[in-house]
């Protein structure tokens, strides 16, 4: 509920007054977990069998301290989610809270036997098999091969949109707009029932499920996600009033069909991405040879735009948490915005302001989490690339990432068990670059 109106005092109670009980049971619960590992019972055996003593270790932490970390920054992001982005002092409020939030972050690491809060989330949250040299080398082609792609790709949408007239543009933002109408609708579920069976049969209940809500409310959250509920083993997932469009209901459609195969845990971020964006672009495939040959130019364009600009943004946003999690020594609160102006200007960009205000609104919710979106986007993107030519065969990886990879797999383990190209490899850039010049030169 709490989610559904962000005004609602009394949503707002609620959610404070759930998060601080689950909480307090989740910490009487690894206590009493704590007392059995100090015991020699069968039931310890079997609590902890085929566990390495490193599991062991971190399934015993105590979770006092950690819990009562959680539950302030809770508290913390409720302050950001409420605020008001158009106040004057935004900038500075939020620079404060950030400050609390990142100092918590890095207590609860410490907690954990990490130096820092980026390479906890990296290793235990997020299950990342690739390294800081990896990062490195993935901005380094960013700038090489994706920024001079996206100037490419933006004048070609520019010079294509200035072709249209208003009603072919709002005819080919259908796809766009929310909420998703008759024509969007009758093209998703048209890919939805083209995919093998098994894919489906679960993407089809995102339009069934009682667990899956769209939300109409203006003061909604303006966002759309998906999870599990683990107890029922149900998928979930919520649209807010602004975010269920066609392409977004597609995205949350490929996380939630992926939570009938994995369980949260299980799941490396990555990947997680890229079961979402490959299902936008692959319906985006499929669209091709369905609709008039200028709406579907200016469709695949608008959406790369879309995608090359995240990889860029969300690449600054982990860039920046990278640099604050890792420094030697704490940044103050009033350093934060030099730091988001020496990263965009590492990228080429300029608008300080635009970018702190993404940064602080993204970073509360999910922190150490935008890198996932920056690499799986890239994979999915080389999934529209090879769908055009071999759409059978890459849908079928699709499915295996989906389905039947392995479970304790890495994000670029699995892509090389689904033999798919992952983002540390230059080979991925060329052949993006090398896709798309071409069909983008025949755009304008």
């Amino acid at each position: 509920m709490y989610y559904s109106d962000l005004t609602n005092q009394d949503y707002i109670a609620q959610k404070e007054m759930v998060t601080e009980a689950y909480y307090l049971a989740n910490t009487k619960y690894y206590a009493l977990i704590a007392e059995v590992a100090k015991t020699d019972s069968e039931f310890k055996k079997l609590l902890f069998n085929g566990m390495s003593q490193e599991e062991i270790n971190l399934f015993t932490i105590d979770k006092t301290k950690i819990n009562q970390i959680k539950l302030e920054n809770s508290e913390i992001i409720v302050q950001m989610e409420t605020s008001d982005v158009t106040d004057e002092n935004w900038i500075e409020t939020s620079n404060e809270l950030y400050y609390q939030f990142v100092s918590n972050n890095q207590l609860m690491a410490n907690e954990y036997s990490y130096n820092n809060y980026y390479d906890f989330m990296s290793d235990k949250a997020y299950m990342r098999d690739y390294t800081k040299a990896d990062r490195l080398k993935f901005r380094q082609y960013l700038k090489d091969y994706i920024i001079p792609l996206f100037n490419v790709v933006n004048q070609k949408y520019d010079n294509l949109k200035k072709q249209l007239s208003a009603e072919q543009l709002k005819y080919f933002d259908s796809f766009y707009n929310a909420p998703y109408n008759q024509l969007a609708l009758k093209y998703v579920q048209g890919y939805v029932n083209s995919m093998p069976k098994t894919l489906k049969a679960k993407f089809n209940k995102i339009f069934t499920e009682p667990t899956v809500i769209f939300s109409d409310n203006e003061n909604s959250y303006d966002g759309a996600f998906t999870g599990k509920f683990v107890y029922y083993d149900t998928p979930f997932a919520f649209f807010g009033k602004n975010r269920n469009d066609a392409l977004t209901v597609v995205h949350e459609m490929g996380h939630f069909g992926s939570f009938y195969y994995f369980e949260d845990a299980e799941l490396n971020y990555d990947i997680a991405e890229t079961h979402s964006q490959g299902n936008e672009w692959l319906f985006l495939s499929y669209l091709n040879d369905k609709l008039e040959e200028t709406m579907t130019e200016y469709i695949i364009l608008k959406r790369l735009c879309n995608g090359l600009t995240e990889v860029i943004t969300c690449s600054i946003v982990d860039m920046f948490e990278e640099a604050i999690y890792c420094a030697e020594e704490p940044y103050l609160a009033t350093q934060y915005e030099e730091v988001i102006q020496s990263v965009i200007s590492y990228f080429g960009k300029t608008d300080l302001t635009k970018y702190s205000r993404y940064i602080k609104m993204v970073t509360f919710s999910q922190p150490v989490y935008y890198l996932s979106y920056a690499t799986s986007e890239l994979v999915s993107i080389s999934l529209y690339c090879m769908a055009q030519e071999d759409a059978s065969a890459t849908i079928e990886k699709y499915r295996f990432l989906q389905e039947d990879v392995k479970k304790d797999l890495g994000f670029v383990s699995m892509l090389a068990e689904a033999e798919l190209l992952n983002p540390f490899q230059q080979e991925m850039f060329t052949y993006l670059t090398q896709t798309f010049n071409p069909s983008i030169s025949q755009v304008a």
